[in-house]
Formats: C-alpha cells, sequence, structure tokens
C-alpha cells in the first residue's frame, strides 16, 4: 500500500505527490526559461534595429567591447583578385542560382576586413576577368556581421574554385589576407557591383523568430494540466 501524507488536512498519496510536484516545477521553470529568453531576444531585436536606423559610426570607433551588429561607415579600396562566392539561391530573381560575393577590402586604417558586397546570378559570375581585376575605391555603409559556424549537412567550402558554401574567417584569412578575422562586413546598397549583381540591405537582419511566449505558455499550459489530472485521479481513488 502506497505511503500517505497529510497537507493542509488532505490526505495524498506520497509517490504519485513527489511526481506531480517535481513535474510541475520543472515545467514552471522550463516556462520561466522561455520568457527569459523572449527578454534577450526582443533586447537583441530592438538593438539591430537600433544600430540600422541610427547614424553609422567610423569603424575606428568599434574596436572595443561587442561590434556585432554596428552599423559603421568606412573607406578603401576592394583588392583585386581577391574574390570569393558564397553559394545562395535568391528567390525573387529570374535566375535564382547565384552567388554572394564576398571581396577582400582594404580599409583607409591598414586592416584588410572581408565585405559581403551583393548577389550575383551564375551568369554574371562567369563573366568576371576585367571586374576581379580591378582594384576598386569606395565609401559605403555596412552591417558588422559574426562568422558562421559549418552545420554537418552543408558542404565543405572549395577553396581551389573560390566557391564557399560558409562564411569562415579564419579561411578567409588564409585564402584572401584579410587581417580582421573576429567579424566580416555586409556592404549596404552597393553601387560597385558587376552588371546584373543585386545589393544588399539590413532590412532582414530584425526579421528574427521570436517564438518564447508561445513556448512559454506550453510549458505553463502542460503545468496546469499536470495538476488537474492529478487531481481528478486523486478524487477516483477510494477514500
Amino acid at each position: 500500500m502506497n505511503q500517505e501524507v497529510s497537507i493542509f488536512r488532505q490526505r495524498f498519496q506520497l509517490v504519485p505527490l513527489i511526481f506531480v510536484v517535481v513535474g510541475t516545477g520543472f515545467l514552471v521553470l522550463l516556462g520561466n526559461w522561455q520568457l527569459n529568453r523572449l527578454k534577450e531576444k526582443t533586447n537583441f531585436i530592438q538593438s539591430i534595429e537600433h544600430n540600422i536606423a541610427n547614424p553609422a559610426k567610423s569603424i575606428n570607433e568599434i574596436n572595443s567591447g561587442n561590434p556585432i551588429y554596428s552599423k559603421i561607415a568606412i573607406s578603401g579600396k576592394f583588392l583585386a583578385h581577391k574574390n570569393i562566392f558564397l553559394y545562395g539561391r535568391r528567390s525573387a530573381s529570374p535566375e535564382k542560382d547565384g552567388y554572394y560575393l564576398l571581396s577582400a577590402f582594404e580599409a583607409t586604417n591598414g586592416k584588410i576586413y572581408l565585405v559581403s558586397r551583393g548577389w550575383i546570378p551564375q551568369s554574371t559570375k562567369n563573366n568576371l576577368e576585367e571586374f576581379e581585376s580591378k582594384q576598386i575605391f569606395d565609401k559605403f555603409e555596412a552591417i558588422i556581421l559574426p562568422s558562421e559556424t559549418k552545420q554537418f549537412i552543408i558542404p565543405e567550402n572549395d577553396k581551389n574554385n573560390k566557391i564557399w558554401f560558409t562564411i569562415d574567417l579564419s579561411m578567409a584569412r588564409e585564402v584572401l589576407g584579410i587581417t580582421e578575422d573576429k567579424y566580416y562586413l555586409m556592404q549596404i546598397q552597393s553601387n560597385t557591383l558587376p552588371e546584373g549583381g543585386k545589393p544588399l540591405s539590413p532590412v532582414h537582419l530584425s526579421k528574427v523568430r521570436n517564438d518564447h511566449l508561445e513556448y512559454a505558455i506550453t510549458w505553463y499550459s502542460l503545468a496546469a494540466c499536470l495538476l488537474i489530472m492529478f487531481f481528478i485521479y486523486r478524487k477516483k481513488l477510494p477514500l
């Protein structure tokens, strides 16, 4: 026979009570964690939107702290024959197969950065000999973005053919000679792309999924259901 305990003059079987108390507490903790994640994600999105909306800072002003998603202004030159191509389809383009053009950019501060300049279709990539042979001086605004981590199902970067599937800043240092490998730059509305190229916009950066409130409600609901089921079970037991 199960041992019983008395709480507020009510008798409960010990083992089911322990299960319900531990289970409910765990589900509530998960709900609380999701609410904390909701707050963090909301602040993160607001920070990105704030950076995008406000004037750009000089690249030399963001050397300390965490510069990721800051909007910066930079000037210098794109180096000749220092380009790689990040595979990426573009659903809004008639020619969907294409690449993001990533180039080494030597800034006036002497550092060399990796810059994502825009998207080009496959047909444009096949005719870039003249474009790649030029050093292009430019001054532009950009968003600072973090390096990517290769996912298991993603192919390896093809260094020999300069076709990449993941932005690997350590590899960019080796292949392109960049000197800043803590982040890369996404150029905003480039006007120095080859014909057929499409510039990039930071608008999508703040479109981050934020479903943590729904998750929190789910966990709290499960906790409430567990309690209700316990009391229904208890009422069916013989006195």
